[in-house]
This record gives C-alpha cells, sequence and structure tokens, in this order.
C-alpha cells in the first residue's frame, strides 16, 4: 500500500510518500495551497492521504473527496503525541511518525463534515461567541449601576424596552462628560452602544439561521417534539451532521460527552471523534459541568440517543415521522 502522509504547516507541509511492503519512504516539502496539494496528489497513484487534524484539515479533505481518494484525519491529542513525550520534535519526525503509526493502524481517525456543514457549525458557534459577549456587556453595566447604588432590579423586565431607555437616560457621550464624577455616565453609554450594536447583529444572525433551518427537513422534523425550537433543533442536526456513520444509538449518546471533553474550546464544530466502549466513562459528572459546552447541555436534553431516528433519511422527508417505541 502506497501512504501519504502530510505534517501540514500554514507556509509548507512535508510530504511523505511511505511504501507499507518494504517501509520505504520519500519526502518532498510543498507550498501548502489546493493548487500545491493537487498537483501532489495527482503526482503519481496513492491508496491513503494521511494528515493530523488542524485548522487546514477540512479543506485538504475536501480535495481528497473530490479526487476521490481516501483520507485518515487522525486525532493528535493523545498522550503520545504530546510535546513532553517527544524528545527530537520536527517534521520529518513527526511525518515518518504519522506514516508508521498509519501503517500499523494505529491511528484514531475523526470525522471531518463537509464544507457546507463546517461553516453551518461555525455560524451557530459564533452566534454563541456573541452571545456570551452580551451577557458580558450586561454584567459590566449591573456592576457599573451597582457601584453607584442604582443597583438594576431583578426579573423579566430587567432588560426591557423601558428599562433600556432608563439606562439611557442616565447615559451620557463620552466626550460630553466635563468632570471625574461624570465618567461613570460616559463609561455606561459606550457599554449600551456596545450593547445595541451586539443585538442587532445576533438579530441578524437569526434570521439567516431561520432560513438555514427552514430549508433543512430534519431541523423541521426535530421541531415537532415539544420544547425543541429552531437554535435547539439545528445545533443537533450540524454536530451529528450524516447519522449513518453512528454503529448504534449508544455511539451517539457517549458522542456528545466525549467531544465536550476531547475539545473543550470548541474545535469540534469543525471536526469530532466517534467514541464507543468506556470512552465516556472516564467523564465524571463535575468534570462534565466544568467542561462541557452549550452543545452538550443542549443534545442532553432532548435525548439525542433515541432521538437520532428522528433525523434519519425516511422515504417521506416531507412529513415528520414517528418515533420508535420507548425502549427504556
Amino acid at each position: 500500500m502506497q501512504l501519504l502522509a502530510i505534517d501540514l504547516g500554514k507556509q509548507k507541509s512535508l510530504a511523505c510518500w511511505f511504501n507499507t511492503d518494504d517501509q520505504t519512504h520519500r519526502l518532498q516539502t510543498v507550498p501548502t495551497s489546493p493548487q500545491a496539494f493537487h498537483d501532489l496528489l495527482v503526482q503519481e497513484p496513492v491508496d491513503r492521504v494521511v494528515i493530523e487534524v488542524c485548522d487546514i484539515a477540512g479543506w485538504v479533505a475536501d480535495l481528497c473527496r473530490a479526487l476521490s481518494i481516501p483520507i485518515l484525519v487522525a486525532n493528535a491529542a493523545g498522550e503520545g503525541w504530546r510535546w513532553r513525550n517527544v524528545k527530537n520534535k520536527t517534521d520529518r519526525t513527526d511525518v515518518l511518525k504519522l506514516s508508521r503509526l498509519a501503517a500499523g493502524n494505529e491511528l484514531t481517525a475523526v470525522h471531518v463534515p463537509i464544507r457546507p456543514i463546517r461553516f453551518w457549525r461555525g455560524l451557530i458557534l459564533y452566534r454563541h461567541r456573541l452571545i456570551e459577549r452580551r451577557t458580558r456587556i450586561k454584567n459590566a453595566i449591573h456592576a457599573l449601576l451597582v457601584a453607584e447604588g442604582r443597583a438594576m432590579p431583578a426579573g423579566r423586565e430587567t432588560w426591557s424596552a423601558a428599562s433600556l431607555a432608563k439606562l439611557n437616560a442616565l447615559a451620557k457621550p463620552i466626550e460630553q462628560c466635563q468632570t471625574l464624577e461624570d465618567l461613570w455616565a460616559g463609561h455606561l453609554h459606550l457599554e449600551l452602544q456596545q450593547l445595541d450594536h451586539l443585538q442587532q447583529q445576533i438579530d441578524l444572525l437569526d434570521r439567516k439561521l431561520d432560513a438555514l433551518g427552514s430549508a433543512d427537513h430534519r431541523v423541521i422534523r426535530l421541531q415537532t417534539i415539544p420544547g425543541v425550537g429552531p437554535r435547539l433543533s439545528e445545533l443537533v442536526v450540524a454536530v451529528l451532521d450524516d447519522p449513518q456513520r453512528f454503529a448504534s444509538v449508544r455511539q451517539v449518546s457517549l458522542f456528545p460527552v466525549v467531544i465536550a471533553h476531547a475539545s473543550v474550546n470548541a474545535p469540534f464544530f469543525f471536526w469530532e471523534q466517534v467514541a464507543t466502549g468506556p470512552a465516556a466513562a472516564l467523564l465524571t459528572r463535575s468534570s462534565i459541568l466544568a467542561e462541557a459546552s452549550f452543545v452538550v447541555v443542549a443534545i442532553v436534553l432532548v435525548k439525542i440517543e433515541w432521538r437520532w431516528w428522528w433525523i434519519r433519511p425516511k422515504r417521506d422527508a416531507t412529513l415528520p415521522a414517528a418515533p420508535p417505541p420507548d425502549r427504556y
């Protein structure tokens, strides 16, 4: 078998043609660009391309799929890949190690979604980041008012239009603050401006995501579940991607927990690993609460271990299909 292992870099990458029969190899440096990689892939026949997962892995996987070349995207988060365990770390040693591990089937593969799904996930993640920014601004406004003895009342009306109108009445443009005692009003004005701008961006994203969800029958089907809205349903569909890649319902139930533990900073929106067996047993409830992202909470809320059947391809995609009988 002829393997092509590539150690990816931002500007240039190191390719290794590795023959599994006689363990011979040949190295070649190529620029990290789609055209250079295309020329590399068509240079000579290759049975499989092997790369490590990273930001570049997305378009490399797209290119291999377009050329009908099998690709294995390896999870490099294992113990053997940690820098403290590697005495001599160079591009040459990395690509040879990748080649030998691939030849021995010792790599853990991760799933790389197709390009549209990656950008859909990215848009959902971006909206979540905007919500986090909005929350930080609201907390800053609340802390500023508490320091002035003007604490905001708690409840549903805290951020209503009437409440915001009162805050705008207290605020003052920073250039109009003549004394040091007025600076808090200028600070409040700047925070309110950022809050208004962020809310406009969130509303714009909501409209775009609503349009995307209304065109996907899987999102529409999930919204027939009581208590599941557009944001939660699109999140489940985007994260699961292709349900056929799961061999069992148990894999689906383990999937979100393993993803949260393996990727605390949410790169699972672009790649993820499907784990089986006792992989999630190491995750305690406290570690999940500390590290799990909003995706895990959302998926668990809808009991995704059996809701998975709802978004599998059905004969009639226009009508919501009935869920299977409860097995519990």
